[in-house]
């Protein structure tokens, strides 16, 4: 995968031994960015205990005019290499991850999420250990807290 500089990047030497926010998206699908904008919230505030990757198959111009209209320049975006294109399906350009430190899946969601939900977020302090006060809305209950009291 390369960076919106044109860097290249290992997705297991960059992750090696972190939780895994693996986000794949598309600009111009609404769900998608929706979702990546409740992402973005909670990367400020897990960003230094959780790796955040999104990745998307859309040109370093184009995903960088993206972030700056959108406000979301911190967001760690990077650009599917060729390589990974051809392992990733369109239709897979639209689905999210969460990793163990051991690579292994925890969570994989496939339709629009308010990752800045309350039970998102409480999830989130429980796994990495942190006590985090958030006071958010969603649209959508994340899969992994459909057992949860609202």
């Amino acid at each position: 995968m390369l960076d919106l500089q044109g860097q290249t990047y290992n997705l297991q030497t960059l992750c090696k031994g972190k939780y895994v926010f693996l986000k794949f998206f598309s600009t111009y699908y609404e769900p998608s960015l929706r979702e990546l904008r409740s992402v973005n919230r909670i990367y400020r505030d897990f960003g230094e205990h959780i790796q955040f990757v999104c990745l998307s198959d859309e040109s370093p111009d184009k995903l960088k005019k993206f972030l700056e209209s959108s406000g979301m320049e911190e967001l760690p975006v990077y650009q599917l290499s060729d390589e990974l294109k051809l392992h990733v399906d369109s239709y897979e350009m639209d689905v999210t991850y969460l990793l163990t430190p051991e690579s292994e899946i925890l969570v994989t969601e496939t339709e629009y999420v308010d990752w800045s939900h309350k039970c998102a977020v409480n999830y989130f302090d429980k796994l990495v250990g942190m006590d985090v006060t958030h006071s958010r809305t969603s649209e959508k209950i994340p899969t992994l807290c459909a057992n949860e009291d609202m």
